[in-house]
């Protein structure tokens, strides 16, 4: 609901124009995000400023040998090792990727050193918030420094891809969907119950594993702090193809509430391999949403009953209708 007592003809002028307002804004977003999607299994990374040694500035950290694995819309991301300060030890250095201390070095592309400006805020409100967070399924911000002017957060290293690969390397529903979609609902359960905090991206690409299945919420640059309202401002885009109807539509959300939308899209992918309402296309976004109702005519409705339900919960249009993260915990899906 619109906070606006100027109204015309029954509606404000915010009413009128917001959505217009945020699908243009929107227009700009898919453009890029169509760029990303070409080049998702061979990017072809950006490189920081000529003059800044990220090697040396690391290894002054006790870090070595950078490796680009990753770059997102305001950071760079290498796999680095510790430096081995121990001679006795059996583990030689340049054998990085044998290396049990393989971390994760994500490195701002711009500078922070200025107090005002708004990569500095964004960057120190990601880091205030890892810094608060410890749960098996969340990402460990080991820690937090700058070099030459921009800021680097050293992360734990999650060996086993993300839940995009999992779903693009199945031609049906993983015999993994549980097991995740259960330790995705546990992590946002601490972050939501214990933290109060929203992670605004959650996205297939945003949820690693590891190894042995272990899920790990990573990526917390849209994360947010859910005042005591429980509303936030809808200003910034973040994925347009996990954004719930009211993010559009309304000037304030329930960030939490918006989390829960993007689980049911994650579901929703494990059983039909495709985005609900399209992966961030324009018309998707302003029709689809609103007026087409969810198809699971590709998918065994008697076999995946309890987990088409919780989909359709999660998917929700009201958000005041839509079950939050402890009620879908308790879901017949995951009750073996």
């Amino acid at each position: 609901m619109l906070h606006n007592s100027k109204k015309e003809n029954g509606h404000s002028k915010d009413e009128k124009n917001k959505p217009r307002d945020a699908l243009e804004y929107i227009r700009t977003q898919i453009a890029a995000l169509d760029v990303i999607r070409k080049v998702r299994r061979k990017p072809k990374f950006l490189k920081l400023r000529n003059d800044f040694s990220l090697s040396g500035s690391l290894n002054r950290h006790g870090y070595h040998s950078p490796q680009q694995i990753g770059e997102g819309g305001c950071a760079f991301v290498y796999k680095v090792s510790k430096c081995d300060t121990d001679p006795q030890s059996s583990t030689g250095c340049d054998d990085k990727d044998s290396r049990p201390d393989a971390v994760v070095a994500k490195v701002s592309k711009r500078s922070i050193s200025n107090q005002c400006s708004q990569e500095r805020i964004s960057w120190m409100s990601e880091a205030d918030i890892l810094s608060a967070i410890n749960h098996v399924n969340v990402i460990r911000c080991l820690e937090f420094f700058h070099v030459g002017g921009h800021g680097v957060m050293i992360l734990e290293y999650v060996d086993g891809g993300d839940v995009y690969d999992v779903i693009s390397q199945s031609d049906s529903v993983s015999v993994n969907a549980r097991s995740i979609i259960c330790q995705i609902l546990e992590g946002l359960d601490y972050l939501h119950g214990n933290k109060r905090i929203a992670h605004m991206d959650l996205k297939v690409e945003n949820i690693l594993l590891n190894q042995k299945g272990l899920v790990n919420i990573c990526d917390f640059g849209s994360a947010v702090r859910v005042p005591e309202c429980g509303k936030i401002r809808t200003l910034g885009i973040t994925t347009p193809s996990i954004l719930p109807p009211e993010y559009i539509q309304c000037d304030f959300c329930d960030p939490m509430a918006c989390d829960v939308w993007s689980v049911g899209i994650i579901i929703y992918l494990f059983l039909a391999q495709r985005y609900p309402y399209g992966n961030g296309e324009l018309a998707a976004i302003d029709l689809s949403v609103y007026r087409q109702s969810l198809d699971f005519s590709d998918v065994d409705t008697i076999e995946f009953e309890s987990m088409i339900n919780l989909t359709r919960c999660c998917l929700e249009k009201i958000p005041k209708k839509r079950l939050t993260v402890k009620q879908a915990l308790q879901s017949p899906f995951f009750k073996l």
